[in-house]
């Protein structure tokens, strides 16, 4: 009956991302559509079928990324992960993505601290996060993370400092497809990045939440730690 159950939830969550994936894709195909019809040159418009067809990409790359992370069962093998050293590679993608200097994203952990986890799943998260804490971040902003070491646990903090969410939402950011209609809305986004970052951090046994930082939004990541 229990496994009837979980096979029932997931179908229903499965079929309510194809149908929310479906309503994304009409915005994408109606502007294709208008485009196509406008007196648009030529450079012009493979710009716009470029950039409408990326948008779709993305749209259904991060979306079949959530419906496998419902399917697959474990954690993907464990293994120690230093946390400077994951810093340092997602923020210098970071960067490179957003034109930020290093110095914008300060790190203040120890050089050993290391979490129990699947590397590829904790970088592809931490990216998400990076990522919407860039997306959200005023001119001349900062990311920062900082952490410290509870018993067998490292409580981990992405904090940016952009207008925050409004309290009472601080919990439907993670859901799929939400997007609040806030200082943090209007920005290019499907709203799948926090759903993936918090789905991947729960498969390694962690938690992921977040509150205001009056400035800005910190999101916290609570992870085993290695030793």
């Amino acid at each position: 009956n229990q496994m009837a159950e979980q096979v029932s939830a997931m179908l229903v969550t499965q079929r309510q991302l194809l149908n929310d994936m479906s309503h994304e894709l009409r915005t994408p195909l109606s502007r294709l559509a208008v485009a196509l019809e406008s007196p648009l040159d030529e450079a012009a418009l493979r710009h716009r079928v470029a950039r409408e067809l990326e948008h779709m990409r993305t749209l259904v790359n991060d979306t079949l990324t959530l419906g496998w992370q419902d399917t697959e069962s474990g954690d993907g093998g464990q293994e120690p992960i230093s946390l400077a050293a994951l810093w340092d590679m997602v923020s210098d993608n970071a960067a490179f993505e957003s034109g930020w200097a290093p110095c914008r994203f300060p790190c203040d952990l120890p050089a050993d601290a290391q979490v129990l986890g699947n590397l590829n799943a904790l970088a592809q998260a931490m990216e998400n996060l990076l990522r919407n804490a860039v997306r959200h971040s005023p001119e001349h902003g900062c990311v920062s993370f900082t952490g410290e070491r509870e018993g067998d646990w490292w409580r981990l903090s992405i904090t940016d400092q952009g207008p925050g969410v409004p309290a009472d939402h601080l919990e439907d950011i993670f859901a799929p497809f939400v997007r609040l209609d806030s200082a943090r809305a209007g920005h290019e986004g499907f709203g799948l990045g926090l759903s993936i970052a918090r789905r991947s951090v729960q498969r390694l046994g962690g938690e992921l939440w977040a509150e205001n930082a009056n400035p800005g939004l910190r999101v916290h990541l609570c992870l085993p730690a290695a030793v």
